[in-house]
């Protein structure tokens, strides 16, 4: 691994059972927040050659969404400026 500087300052070896006493120490919430750590420092030093590239698939999820005729459509002012009978934005008439 590396060397590292321990309380007294003295400089120490680090291992992964030192890493491992340390994270038995630790409450729940604190792991969490070190795992996520770990990871981006894992992904920060990834090669590129490493990473995998995901292929898009045309038409994977045909069918699952869609757009309304009528979405380029202006919007009415109501909707930009509020309308006492509506409460949500969702309320055009």
């Amino acid at each position: 691994m590396g060397l590292y500087r321990d309380e007294q300052g003295t400089k120490a070896m680090i291992t992964v059972e030192t890493i491992v006493n340390e994270l038995n120490s630790l409450p729940e919430p604190l792991l969490a927040e070190v795992l996520s750590f770990i990871r981006g420092a894992k992904n920060k030093f990834v090669q590129p050659s490493q990473q995998v590239e995901f292929q898009r698939v045309a038409g994977l999820h045909e069918g699952q969404i869609w757009m309304s005729d009528d979405f380029n459509e202006s919007l009415p002012d109501e909707f930009w400026l509020g309308d006492d009978d509506c409460q949500n934005y969702g309320c055009i008439s």
